[in-house]
């Protein structure tokens, strides 16, 4: 059994794809909220590892409960940009028409 004192740690804060929890029980319940308290994920956790490659980048409060006791925690999700870059020229167009192209937003 954990003890309630023991502070929920979150690695790396801010994350990208999979977010690191410790001090969880196996099949530990987690509700992820977003800024406007809004649920937007709840999962039993399997592992030590939380995939929130899906969520939007913004910040983000982490509830686990494990044995009966409630951790809560606040961490940031990134969002990235995948930048496409190419040069649309023209055919027979002098290198002064080059013009690039960017960017493209990817979830």
């Amino acid at each position: 059994m954990h003890d309630a004192s023991i502070k929920l740690k979150l690695y790396p804060n801010p994350v990208q794809n999979e977010l690191h929890i410790t001090i969880c029980e196996p099949e530990a319940m987690v509700n992820i909220f977003d800024a406007n308290a809004k649920l937007c994920m709840r999962s039993n956790l399997t592992s030590n590892q939380l995939d929130v490659g899906n969520l939007t980048g913004g910040l983000y409060v982490i509830s686990v409960i494990d044995n009966n006791t409630v951790h809560v925690e606040k961490f940031i999700k990134l969002q990235y940009y995948k930048l496409d870059f190419f040069i649309h020229r023209s055919p027979g167009a002098d290198l002064g028409s080059i013009e690039p192209h960017f960017p493209v937003k990817v979830n």
